[in-house]
């Protein structure tokens, strides 16, 4: 089971790097990040750490389903540019889907 990681963002240059690297080290197939029109270096150094970057209009929404229209992966991941993944989070979720397929969930603390 392949966890896409989907980043949306704007003008995060401060967070974005410590937030793609948890996202690999957790074990994420791919790193999205659906940047809302950032006039600071967000793109740059998200596209040096690994991820790929797309343009979206801006609006968390927007950002969030244009990052879920481009995901591969089997389950989609949505973090905020200021969180971080526990090294064990995909591992995590892939138990959690082995238990109950058909599970779903959210959670914002």
């Amino acid at each position: 089971m392949n966890v896409s990681c989907i980043i949306p963002t704007w003008n995060e240059s401060a967070a974005i790097r410590k937030a793609i690297e948890s996202a690999w080290q957790s074990g994420a197939a791919e790193v999205i990040v659906a940047d809302g029109g950032s006039r600071d270096d967000t793109r740059e150094l998200a596209a040096a750490a690994g991820a790929r970057v797309i343009a979206t209009p801006a609006g968390r929404a927007r950002q969030q389903n244009a990052g879920a229209r481009e995901a591969t992966g089997d389950v989609l991941l949505f973090l905020h540019a200021d969180t971080r993944l526990a090294e064990d989070c995909v591992q995590q979720i892939r138990v959690a889907f082995d238990r109950q397929p058909n599970r779903w969930g959210g959670a914002f603390r």
